[in-house]
């Protein structure tokens, strides 16, 4: 039996707070996130969890809004104890009104994953296929949302978009350094796209031996773009990141984005 990726099936799971916690950078930096990332690595429950919450927006909010209201409802958690004296009415009220707040803010327009990827906006899949190792043949793994890559394996994208536009491929790794995957090099704007359905971009990429996260950002404006400035844009968000792309969240481009994280190995 198959089992649901948003239930609890271990005490040692983590919970779907913690989850959220995760997928929006809060734990960024912090022992947890790492105890976090070391467990759902390995249990084959939390892993599908984990891709769930970030694939449905109503699970996954954005970080750049509600960010504060994980940390406060977190906190809040920890003073429930101290402040229940005051009568069970008030914990629950505090905690209706953020309730009412997140979901109020859905209502009134398209909801976003903790990727930046705005529901039907503008969606990023990277088709990995591995490289061949010790006599197995290469298989082809699709990645929407986190995956792993290791050096020598090739990367494809797809690109599925709302509406028409220029499209950008740029890879974010922890050297740190940023990467344009597209257009080709030589290229000094991106290609146009149409939003006729899932669009493959031409080419691949055969990924380097820079171990750790690497984040793949796809953009999609409306007019042509300065490939130049993208890369400006992502340069300076990884700069705001610390050198980790794993906490980037938007290039803030003022375009679509879509980002997908990879957990980079060595061969």
């Amino acid at each position: 039996m198959t089992a649901f990726p948003g239930a609890r099936r271990e005490k040692s799971c983590p919970s779907n707070l913690e989850l959220d916690e995760l997928l929006s950078g809060d734990l960024a930096g912090r022992a947890r996130e790492a105890e976090l990332r070391r467990h759902i690595d390995g249990c084959v429950i939390c892993g599908p969890r984990l891709a769930a919450r970030r694939a449905e927006p109503a699970l996954s909010p954005d970080p750049l809004v509600f960010r504060p209201l994980l940390s406060s409802l977190a906190a809040s958690r920890r003073r429930r104890a101290w402040r229940h004296w005051l009568g069970v009415a008030g914990a629950l009220g505090s905690t209706a009104v953020a309730g009412a707040i997140l979901w109020g803010h859905r209502s009134g327009g398209p909801a976003e994953t903790s990727d930046n990827r705005t529901k039907g906006a503008l969606i990023l899949t990277v088709h990995v296929q591995s490289a061949p190792a010790n006599g197995q043949p290469s298989t082809v793994t699709v990645v929407s949302a986190e995956g792993t890559l290791r050096a020598g394996d090739q990367m494809r994208f797809t690109l599925t978009a709302a509406q028409p536009g220029f499209a950008a491929v740029l890879g974010l790794d922890g050297a740190p350094s940023v990467t344009t995957y597209v257009p080709a090099a030589g290229a000094a704007t991106p290609p146009p796209i149409d939003a006729t359905g899932p669009v493959t971009l031409p080419g691949s990429v055969i990924a380097d031996d820079t171990s750790g996260f690497e984040r793949i950002v796809a953009i999609v404006c409306p007019r042509m773009t300065s490939l130049a400035a993208l890369q400006e844009k992502a340069r300076a968000a990884l700069g705001r990141a610390g050198g980790r792309p794993e906490v980037v969240v938007s290039l803030g481009t003022g375009c679509s984005e879509s980002s997908v994280l990879l957990h980079k190995t060595a061969p």
